[in-house]
């Protein structure tokens, strides 16, 4: 009797959510990532490189940028922002773990990293931090998933989410952030450049990816 109880409930379960998946999303307004500013604080975008249509074809993404931003110092700061309106039908958002390495680029370390978070609740959030070599060449990644009034950096959570949303808000939408700059000097430095830079466009996401 327990087992048929419990297999019952496993069933209504399953049609819920297939009910709930099966529902038209909603859409909520936003501003095309093209208008993103291209002055940030002291960084001026310097070029917005194009995706070509091999690597579309496994992103599927709908709306991106993907910028190179140049301060006083001449130091660069990569910007990548790929947003998904829907992220069902085998479209979400790629992790960065299966891009990152390859063509000669190698893991140094990787970890979770707390970024903190001004005029925010909660006041920090977990991030990837990537730090990568290529030679004598080191850059340090930082990305994360962001969308739905969360910021999280488990791409297995991210799974999670995405159904839960779909049933309670009727909502897949969201998007991969990243941001990279290469180690010159000091790997802390570096570290702080990219979350000070953080802190100056995390406010504007909004506008482009709905909380």
């Amino acid at each position: 009797m327990k087992r048929f109880i419990i297999t019952i409930i496993l069933l209504l379960a399953a049609a819920a959510t297939n009910y709930a998946l099966s529902r038209p999303e909603t859409e909520l307004p936003r501003r095309s990532l093209s208008e993103f500013p291209k002055v940030i604080g002291e960084w001026k975008s310097v070029n917005d490189q194009i995706l070509d249509e091999r690597t579309m074809g496994v992103l599927l993404v709908d709306d991106y940028i993907m910028r190179t931003y140049v301060n006083q110092k001449g130091e660069t700061m990569g910007l990548y922002l790929g947003y998904f309106k829907t992220q069902r039908e085998g479209k979400q958002v790629h992790s960065p773990r299966q891009c990152l390495p390859g063509g000669g680029w190698k893991i140094v370390e990787n970890k979770v990293y707390p970024l903190k978070l001004k005029n925010h609740n909660p006041a920090q959030a977990p991030i990837n931090y990537y730090l990568m070599q290529y030679g004598d060449h080191r850059e340090i990644f930082l990305w994360w998933y962001h969308g739905r009034g969360r910021i999280y950096a488990n791409e297995y959570l991210n799974k999670l989410l995405l159904i839960w949303d779909a049933i309670s808000m009727r909502r897949t939408d969201g998007a991969l952030v990243r941001v990279n700059m290469p180690v010159v000097k000091d790997i802390d430095d570096t570290l702080k450049a990219e979350t000070e830079f953080i802190d100056l466009f995390l406010p504007l996401l909004a506008e482009y990816i709905p909380d």
